[in-house]
């Protein structure tokens, strides 16, 4: 006879309880792995007699005695969904059974949808799959609206000068005779719309 099973591993032998003291030679026990693990060799180990016999109490010895190993099941990092304007950051996601990872936009655009993925597990597979929120993931550009310029004293805004409305686009300042000012750029806010920045006519009257 030999004495219960135990496992180091993320997993268990159901069929072989611990509150059983010892087994028969022959016995066969069957691996159960934890969730989003998966028996990387063999499933199950018998006990087997311990040679050369040299008494009879001898001990048995579960076989195979080393090999037996519950491994994680990971979801491929290459595989995640594709993102409209953005993208998956391999490099801040992990992927293990029940991981999340979050998509990241474009400078200048903001999400629309769900932004996040799940590792799932399959059903009797050692891999896993993404699990996509919605059929597909998006990011708008952000844009800035010409009503919203900003008023400056001692100057205007040509609008004719702007470069566009999208983040990073420019208008010109035009300021009065003795100040001077810096262009105004459409700027990222974390919203879907953005704002300008705010500039000034600087200087003072000329004087004679």
């Amino acid at each position: 006879m030999f004495h219960s099973i135990s496992t180091g591993i993320p997993g268990t032998y159901p069929s072989c309880p611990s509150t059983t003291l010892s087994y028969e030679v022959g016995s066969t026990c069957h691996l159960s792995c934890n969730y989003g693990y998966f028996a990387a060799n063999t499933e199950e180990v018998v006990c087997n007699v311990l040679l050369p016999i040299t008494s009879f109490y001898s001990t048995g010895i579960w076989s195979p005695s080393d090999g037996v190993a519950c491994e994680a099941i990971h979801c491929a990092l290459t595989t995640l969904p594709s993102v409209l304007n953005g993208y998956f950051d391999e490099r801040q996601c992990t992927n293990s059974i029940g991981d999340s990872c979050n998509m990241t936009c474009y400078d200048g655009h903001y999400p629309v949808t769900h932004t996040e993925t799940h590792c799932q597990l399959i059903a009797g597979e050692t891999f896993g799959l993404w699990l996509n929120e919605i059929p597909d993931y998006s990011c708008q550009v952000v844009g800035c609206a010409l009503d919203d310029l900003p008023t400056i004293q001692n100057g205007f805004i040509n609008m004719e000068t702007c470069t566009g409305i999208m983040v990073g686009d420019t208008c010109s300042v035009e300021c009065n005779e003795g100040y001077h000012s810096s262009s105004t750029q459409c700027q990222y806010v974390g919203t879907d719309v953005g704002t300008w920045s705010n500039v000034t006519c600087s200087g003072s009257l000329p004087h004679c």
